[in-house]
């Protein structure tokens, strides 16, 4: 009987996967567009594939946003010249997950292909900059200035940098959209204690709106990125 114990336990520290098994874990997604929480759940549906819920959230940036900085003034920090507005992505989605190599123990490296997709929240903020004027109480003297940011009102060459980052969040707007996911992760470690995750693939919103990032051109209604992603989970 013991010995039957100890072999039976043994065999559960070689194979460290089941299948069967419910994971989630929770990250940091990274991307051009740049970086944010991300957090993922699946729940088996049938042998090596699995039902989805994931959850990220990034900014969104036009390929066209170049950081200048104003040389004429001292003390001034770098700005994107013509970005009007800052776009943030909430995206809930579900889809697939499915195993394509199992990580049998500790010592392999399990690698799965998904595919996700659903609705988004965008969160449209205005920008706001610090603009150097004339003191109206002494005017020899120069005061700085909070201003909803428009390149072609306000001098380039009175903008100190950007206002503080509360400026303009009373005047955010909701967007809808959708987005969509795919790649592949890779992950090691014991799945029954936790496991590390890698995953890197593609990221696709769109927004129907086109809203308004850069001043001046026609903003895009998709915006496309790769990203890569670094996770902790556990299996239960």
């Amino acid at each position: 009987m013991i010995c039957f114990l100890f072999l039976n336990l043994k065999g559960q520290s070689l194979t460290d996967i089941v299948p069967d098994y419910e994971t989630y874990k929770v990250g940091l997604h990274l991307s051009p567009n740049g970086y944010g929480p991300t957090f993922r759940y699946t729940h088996p549906w049938r042998r090596d594939l699995s039902y989805m819920f994931d959850f990220s959230m990034t900014s969104v940036k036009n390929v066209k946003e170049k950081l200048i900085i104003n040389q004429r003034m001292i003390n001034t920090t770098s700005y994107i010249y013509g970005k009007v507005n800052r776009l943030y992505a909430i995206r809930p989605m579900i889809g697939v997950h499915k195993v394509l190599a199992d990580k049998i123990n500790k010592n392999n490296i399990g690698i799965n292909g998904f595919i996700g997709l659903g609705p988004t929240i965008g969160l449209l903020k205005p920008n706001y900059v610090d603009v150097e004027m004339v003191d109206p109480n002494l005017p020899n003297s120069y005061i700085s200035v909070a201003v909803r940011y428009n390149p072609y009102t306000i001098p380039s060459d009175r903008i100190s940098g950007y206002s503080s980052f509360t400026k303009g969040m009373n005047e955010t707007k909701m967007l809808a959209g959708f987005s969509m996911k795919a790649g592949a992760d890779f992950n090691w470690g014991y799945y029954s204690a936790g496991y590390k995750s890698l995953e890197m693939g593609v990221m696709l919103d769109c927004f129907p709106s086109r809203p308004e990032l850069m001043y001046g051109i026609k903003n895009k209604l998709f915006y496309s990125s790769f990203y890569i992603s670094f996770a902790i989970g556990e299996s239960y």
